[in-house]
């Protein structure tokens, strides 16, 4: 830092060598310490020749002249760093100013020291580095610079003890007090910026500043407009405190067209008033109102707005007065605001209440001034310290100029100074503000004597009194906190009245603000006032570093207040009264044996000896209160640790305790120390319940004397008790093994009961509302062993309980549907209609149904369970309930054992019908060219018995078990009564031309393409087959619609998932006497999959799209309701045949499957990182899961999985191998050496075309198929790789996945994980299907420590989505937006 106590001789350094002179100029202007090698460059860069060799200097060579400047004293060095010495830096910077050579080495400087941006943000290597530039760019007036610079400082190294931190940027430059040589060199806007620090520090430490502030306004009147600074508010804040200390307010002028607006300006204008005329004219510039205008002002962030505040608190007009209060609780900002308020509080209780601190003296340059005027204002006198403290001041005050603060110090000590030197101070005083036309703030209040205050501050209590009693729409209650040490503190809110009746939540309010303010609020009551008579202010509070409140209350005083207070609550708990009683300490005596046992009750722990109240929580609403006291303590002492005697000593122990008899209470074993009557002991178990949350707490106790007397936990405590009721004494005898059986007995009973570690020891914490009302109903259950207590006003009721039993249900016929009415018994009072306990079990999330008023029906989990069911199976319409008659089986299943079914003829004859048709077994037709195995025939004759019933079919068949031939068995069972239509992807329709005319030679099948298209439509007849694409469908959906078909087959459907799909919506709208669908994979993704496909076989059966959402898609999917999934799987199981491979083929061979984990090289690792870093900075997931944001990280992703795969996807140029190719050369190697062929899937034709070059180098044959291939060269190659051309099929996993047989092969290789699962085993079933003989192995290539293994982990999920419908496991729904963009990150 510049001290300008070293002297600097300019003529000794103009006598150095040039070189010299240079180099301590360059190290100057770079100011931070630097090394010898960017010292050498940046010499070099600003032209600084070594004279030796007529070079730029290097590092051998620039060393020993460093090493000379050292020796000499002008430099100083650290670690190889070198800086000029700091006492003589900012002379030799001035040196190299007038010199003319800073420009050129500052600029320099700043390019070869620049700082590093990181992230976009400026990053500097240490704090002098941040300096040095912040320097640079004050030197060379570079205002905006500069504050960028500094701004960027701050923020790095706020955090660090720093003298940025500590001591400002200008004060270590322009040292203390300020150099004016240095000064002037600064621009008049720099200098203003200047003067707001070093002054803030000056005025703080009572520095002569006044120079500066002449040279600041010589500068500021000499200088052109365009170069003056902005008077921001802080600036101007600053200049007028400078100038109130010093007296100089009138040199501050502002323009009166500002005054209107700016508060800084009004401030300023306030201050003069109130010094130069008084209070009124003050008021009058800020425009304060009884409405609080202008309160703008007064709460500002600055010390200076403590005179207007002064001024509102002199004022004879009480509104005024308000407004301070009020304009207080919102700036508790400094420790000036505290010492107002402190001065409020005590005009307003008469108690003088006014302290300072340390603190208060060092920060902040009115704080000890105003402390004197308080003082004076409320007649104390101040203590010695704080008298030679004001002295000091007055001193140094009156040295440096601080002219008006020397006069209100010399106002203060005339009047709370040393007695014999008053009258010359007051002299001092009147003599300078007479020089400075000004008036003192002592006079702006008349102390009153303390008989005075003391009438005033009754008479506002009387006045508050008064108000309390009148009736309020508000009142306060008090909040009981208690942290993780049981230490307990209040919080205060205020409540409204609510127009139905009871009480708002509550708005906080402070404890400061509650201080201030209490005495005018008319709802406290008594209780209220008491302890708002006790908050207190924190005397080590800390503005800039304590985040805790700056009052409190003393729990020690607040205790006795508590007790039977009327609005006191738990902080968890804020509806339910906590009681706070006030109990004795007890001696007790117990017998063990031979032995006699005194201890001390309730426990005192060490960790609280500074509490005067021990506190006991009996119950979660009463909380006991131990008051201590020295005899007390002195037992407890003694007895800490427990006091065992020999039973020979009774005769000693009872002449003790009757001696001890009045001092505490005795309970005692032993028979005969208290006289009270004997009563019998309950040992019924209370359950103490209180509202907690949504749900409640609960505690177990027992009541030994029955209606009164204290609670104990069960079987633990004393055996003898006594007690005090009414004045008159009672015994008992506990039965601590009944008591113990009873809790176990209801613990046993319940599962609800568990306790929470983080709670109370003996208390039970029940979150769950359902999970309450079965605790409610289990103590029920127990009868009069357990007395249920609730808080007053509060109580949840289970009134009855209720089975299927109790159940009554109408069948009706009506249209198409069947309606449905019932009721339920609740009792002897209460039926409920089935409309409305549907709706009452909809609304509850468990088996509790409300009826109001905290009662609750319970239903039995069976009934549950129906009702459930029943609300999924039927819908809402016209104010009736109905079913589909597709759904008969499930509700005939469903209402077997319910109390009573009333049903119509036409409900039995559906029923009857329905059952008949199991004996329906029709004959495979003759004409099928082909023997079925059993199970295909069970499946051709449930597809007939569908058929005969005119409901839709789907045939969910593992793939590879010969859905095809299935389906043909139908339609030729059907083909007479006129055309089927079969719909299936272009890669498939080859395959069924060829399987019809191979096992249903009496069919004519007939593609559906070329030009005469509509023809085939026209034609179309009895045994006719129509094949057709989707694409064509959907392409002439109008005649497609219009067309009559006996039979419709949608094969693969799931072809027709997407709902919003103009060919899932043309599928929809087909006319046909029976519909089947065939799909290995009836749900690949989400359960609206399934909906689209029975929205094509049996509409309304699953409802509409909405209600299929909200009772099974979105229960299932993201709540796991086991309930949903059971009623969804009993619709659609009539309608539904699904058989797996393991279920019905047992001579079908093995299939194993292998997951090849693939390391990647270094280099496609740095690939790979490179590519994820960059779709993780280009991706910002929107706020919405828009299809924007979808396609956005679905494309990343995809542009990661084929780094994955092999570098040349991404980077085509790259020489850089691919581990996976690499592996799967390895492995095809091995399987042709022992003559096996495999199918090999890429979802990526370009991966495929990669595949091929690698083949065709190698001489491997194969056959290749994707998207682009042609339907007669589909079969061309199919056919040619089973008659044994090729070893490798290059398949892509979209165009062959389906619709092939390839059992040719025995292998089948995955080069990359597709999300689906479904997709990527149907396409292994190429090879594992009816024909094969061999075992099939699977592989599965997966790169390791890439978003593949993340694939892999989602397959299970994906794959048990259908599964589990049929068998009850979990499913899952697809991955969205952020969840795809969470699979880039966490790889």
């Amino acid at each position: 830092m510049t001290d300008n106590t070293v002297q600097f001789d300019l003529s000794t350094f103009q006598a150095l060598p040039d070189l010299e002179r240079s180099l301590l100029h360059l190290l100057s202007v770079i100011y931070a310490p630097t090394a010898a090698t960017p010292l050498a460059i940046c010499a070099r860069k600003v032209g600084i020749k070594n004279p030796d060799g007529d070079e730029s200097f290097n590092l051998h060579s620039l060393k020993p002249v460093l090493q000379g400047l050292m020796d000499s004293g002008w430099i100083t060095s650290g670690i190889n760093r070198f800086a000029c010495l700091s006492e003589m830096r900012e002379l030799i910077t001035m040196d190299a100013m007038r010199n003319g050579t800073f420009d050129s080495y500052s600029e320099s400087i700043l390019e070869a020291f620049e700082p590093r941006q990181v992230d976009g943000m400026v990053t500097w290597q240490d704090l002098e580095h941040g300096i040095s530039h912040a320097r640079i760019h004050l030197f060379r007036g570079d205002r905006e610079r500069l504050r960028e610079t500094l701004k960027t400082a701050y923020a790095q190294f706020s955090d660090s003890e720093t003298p940025l931190d500590a001591k400002g940027f200008y004060e270590p430059i322009f040292g203390t007090p300020p150099d004016p040589e240095v000064l002037e060199t600064l621009k008049p806007a720099i200098l203003s910026d200047a003067f707001k620090d070093l002054a803030h520090t000056g005025m703080q430490k009572l520095q002569n500043l006044q120079p500066l502030w002449e040279l600041m306004q010589q500068r500021k009147a000499t200088s052109e407009s365009t170069e003056q600074a902005e008077a921001t508010d802080e600036i101007l804040e600053t200049q007028t405190l400078y100038c109130l200390l010093t007296g100089q307010l009138d040199a501050l002028d502002v323009a009166p067209d500002d005054s209107a607006h700016n508060p800084a300006n009004i401030l300023l204008e306030s201050i003069r008033h109130l010094i130069h005329s008084g209070v009124d004219a003050s008021l009058e510039i800020i425009g304060m109102d009884v409405e609080g205008k202008g309160s703008s002002v007064i709460t500002l962030n600055h010390e200076l707005t403590v005179l207007p505040t002064l001024a509102l608190m002199a004022s004879p007009n009480a509104d005024h007065l308000h407004i301070a209060r009020l304009a207080l609780t919102q700036s508790q900002r400094t420790s000036t605001h505290t010492l107002l308020q402190q001065y409020l509080e005590s005009v307003s209780t008469g108690v003088f209440s006014v302290s300072k601190t340390p603190v208060d003296i060092e920060h902040g340059q009115l704080n000890l001034l105003l402390f004197c005027v308080l003082t004076h204002w409320l007649s104390q006198q101040l203590d010695e310290v704080t008298q030679a403290e004001l002295e000091t001041r007055y001193k140094q005050s009156s040295d440096a100029n601080y002219h008006w603060l020397a006069a209100e110090y010399a106002q203060a000590l005339a009047f709370l100074g040393k007695p014999e030197s008053q009258e010359d101070y007051k002299a001092i005083a009147e003599q300078a503000h007479k020089a400075l036309g000004t008036s003192s703030l002592f006079s702006l209040i008349t102390p009153k004597a303390k008989w005075e205050r003391a009438l005033d501050a009754l008479n506002m209590l009387a006045d508050h009194q008064v108000q309390a009693v009148r009736h309020s729409e508000e009142r306060l209650i008090w909040l009981l906190e208690a942290d993780t040490h049981d230490s307990y503190n209040l919080m205060p809110k205020v409540q409204k009245r609510k127009a139905a009746g009871g009480w708002s939540k509550g708005r906080t309010l402070s404890l400061a603000r509650l201080k201030l303010e209490y005495t005018e609020l008319a709802y406290l009551s008594d209780k209220d006032v008491e302890l708002c008579n006790l908050i207190q202010h924190r005397p080590d509070f800390d503005l800039q570093s304590d985040t805790s409140s700056p009052c409190y209350i003393d729990m020690n005083t607040a205790w006795p207040v508590l007790v039977s207070h009327p609005a006191l609550y738990w902080d968890q708990s804020r509806h339910t009264p906590l009681e706070v009683v006030q109990s004795e300490f007890e001696l007790l005596v117990n017998e063990e044996g031979d032995k006699l046992r005194i201890s001390f009750y309730p426990p005192v722990f060490s960790s609280k000896t500074n509490d005067q109240f021990v506190l006991q929580k009996e119950t979660p609403t009463r909380l006991c209160i131990y008051r201590k006291n020295d005899q007390v303590m002195r037992l407890h002492d003694i007895l800490a640790q427990g006091l065992v005697i020999p039973r020979e000593a009774e005769a000693q122990l009872r002449d003790t305790l009757g001696s001890l008899a009045p001092m505490i209470s005795i309970q005692s074993d032993l028979e005969g120390v208290v006289d009270a009557e004997d009563v019998e002991s309950d040992t019924r178990i209370h359950a103490n319940l209180l509202p907690y949350g949504e749900g409640l707490r609960a505690t177990l106790r027992v009541k030994p004397f029955g209606s009164f007397g204290p609670l104990y936990p069960p079987g633990q405590g004393r055996r003898k008790l006594v007690t005090e009721h009414y004045g008159d004494k009672y015994k008992t005898e506990r039965d601590l093994g009944l008591e113990t059986e009873r809790q176990q007995n209801i613990l046993m009973h319940s599962a609800t009961l568990e306790h929470d570690e983080d709670d109370y020891d003996d208390e039970y914490i029940i979150e769950d509302p359902q999970d309450c009302l079965e605790l409610l109903e289990q103590l029920r259950e127990l009868g009069e062993e357990v007395v249920i207590a609730w808080p007053e006003g509060e109580a949840l009721r289970v009134e009855s309980r209720v089975d299927s039993g109790s159940m009554r249900l109408n069948i009706n016929k009506s249209d198409d549907w069947f309606q449905l009415d019932g009721s339920l018994v609740v009792n002897d009072d209460l039926v409920l209609t089935l409309q409305q306990i549907l709706d009452l079990s909809k609304s509850s999330n468990g088996r509790f149904i409300e009826l109001g008023d905290g009662e609750y029906v319970a239903l039995t989990r069976q009934l549950q369970k129906k009702l459930n069911a029943l609300h999924s199976l039927a819908e809402e319409h016209e104010g009736k309930i109905r079913i589909s008659s597709l759904a008969a089986l499930a509700l005939d299943e469903l209402t077997q054992d319910i109390g009573e079914r009333i049903v119509d003829d036409a409900w039995v004859k559906h029923l009857a019908r329905l059952e008949s048709l199991k004996d329906f077994t029709p004959a495979v037709p003759d004409t099928l060219n082909t023997e079925l195995r059993d199970y295909q025939e069970q499946g051709f004759q449930w597809l007939c018995r569908l058929a005969e019933w005119g409901v839709g079919a789907c045939l969910a068949d593992d793939m590879g078990l010969g859905k095809t031939i299935q389906t043909l068995a139908l339609i030729l069972q059907r083909s007479e009564q006129g055309p089927t239509l079969v719909v299936a992807p272009t890669s498939v329709c080859n395959n069924w031309m060829s399987e019809t005319e191979k096992f249903a030679p009496t069919l004519t099948p007939i593609f559906y393409r070329g030009k005469e298209r509509d023809e085939i439509l026209k034609d179309a007849g009895p045994n006719d087959l129509i094949i057709c694409s989707y694409g064509l469908l959907q392409q002439d959906a109008e005649q497609f619609i219009e067309a009559q078909w006996t039979t419709v087959v949608l094969d693969e459907a799931q072809a027709i998932k997407n709902v919003g799909a103009k060919r899932t919506r043309t599928a929809h709208q087909l006319k046909s006497d029976f519909r089947l669908v065939t799909t290995g994979t009836p749900i690949e993704n989400h359960l609206g999959e399934l909906w689209s496909l029975f929205r094509f076989l049996n509409p309304g059966l699953l409802h509409t799209q909405d209600q299929f959402m909200k009772r099974f898609m979105l229960p299932i999917e993201r709540d796991k309701n086991d309930g949903a999934r059971h009623a969804l799987r009993a619709l659609i199981q009539p309608f539904m045949l699904r058989r797996t491979k393991g279920q019905v083929l047992s001579e079908l061979p093995p299939r194993t499957e292998i997951t090849l984990e693939v390391p990647l090289s270094e280099g496609e690792r740095a690939l790979y990182e490179a590519v994820r870093l960059q779709a993780i900075e280009g991706l910002e997931p929107g706020k919405s899961e828009n299809g924007g944001d979808h396609l956005k990280v679905l494309a990343a992703i995809t542009r990661l999985r084929m780094a994955s795969c092999n570098p040349k996807l991404v980077m085509p140029e790259t020489t850089l191998p691919s581990s996976k190719l690499q592996q799967f050369a390895t492995l095809t190697e091995e399987l042709l050496e022992n003559d096996h062929k495999a199918l090999v899937f890429s979802q990526f034709v370009k991966h495929l075309k990669l595949i091929r070059e690698y083949l065709d180098q190698a001489g491997i044959s194969y056959q290749y198929l994707d998207g682009s291939t042609s339907m007669a060269q589909r079969k061309e190659r199919v056919d040619a790789f089973q008659a044994g051309e090729g070893d490798i099929f290059l398949i892509s996993l979209k165009a062959g996945g389906s619709g092939l047989n390839l059992t040719a092969a025995d292998y089948v290789v995955h080069m990359d994980p597709w999300w689906n699962p479904a997709v990527e085993d149907q396409a292994s079933d190429r090879a594992h299907r009816i024909g094969q003989t061999r075992p099939v192995t699977v592989y599965r290539l997966v790169a390791q420590d890439t978003i593949e293994e993340k694939i892999i982990k989602l397959h299970q999920q994906k794959r048990d989505l259908a599964d589990s419908l049929l068998e009850g496991g979990d499913i899952s729904g697809s991955l969205g937006a952020k969840e795809m963009l969470a699979l880039i990150r966490d790889i």
